[in-house]
């Protein structure tokens, strides 16, 4: 006595289908995020961080480097 394993293989596929659907949703759900936080820092200027390059600007000889 044999059982058919179609109708088993075909709703294997359909909750396969599925899951790939609900995952590609997920990441343009979280593309999406990614451009709207894009576009709002690309509205904001660009300011330049201060460095250590200049030796006026080196720490004192006393300065650890640990507050």
């Amino acid at each position: 006595m044999w059982i058919s394993l179609k109708p088993f293989r075909v709703r294997l596929l359909e909750i396969a289908a599925h899951s790939a659907v609900s995952n590609l949703l997920d990441v343009a759900a979280q593309l999406a995020g990614l451009a709207e936080d894009l576009k709002a820092l690309s509205s904001r200027p660009i300011e330049p961080r201060p460095t250590l390059a200049e030796p006026d600007d080196q720490p004192e000889s006393g300065f650890s480097g640990i507050i």
